[in-house]
């Protein structure tokens, strides 16, 4: 994920770096001075503090997918302070046994938050 924020005429690039290795999922999020730290959890933009609260409450290891996009749906949710349209979000997963990652298909999310 990059997210890009503009003020002024300052440029700053924030963005997250996940991947897969002999240790596991890794999650790492760089700031614009090039640091860079792991992480277990993780959330860029304004909001950020109320979303990682809120990840920080519904999170667990070896969550399910399912799981998953529904605590992501929790999240926007409380930071958005409104109803959202599914379609607009994307996500990917890791699949740890096959060690690839997978793009969740727009349609899949919809079907998956609307019977919840």
């Amino acid at each position: 994920m990059i997210k890009i924020l503009l003020q002024a005429d300052l440029l700053v690039l924030l963005f997250l770096i996940i991947g897969y290795d002999n240790s596991g999922i890794n999650l790492f999020s760089v700031d614009p001075s090039g640091e860079y730290s792991l992480q277990n959890i993780c959330a860029l933009g304004g909001a950020q503090k109320e979303a990682i609260f809120t990840i920080k409450e519904g999170y667990r290891k070896k969550m399910t997918p399912d799981e998953t996009i529904l605590l992501a749906k929790k999240t926007l949710r409380s930071i958005l302070k409104k109803e959202f349209d599914e379609i607009c979000i994307e996500m990917g997963f890791i699949d740890s046994k096959k060690k690839e990652f997978l793009i969740k298909s727009n349609k899949k999310i919809k079907n998956k938050l609307k019977k919840q």
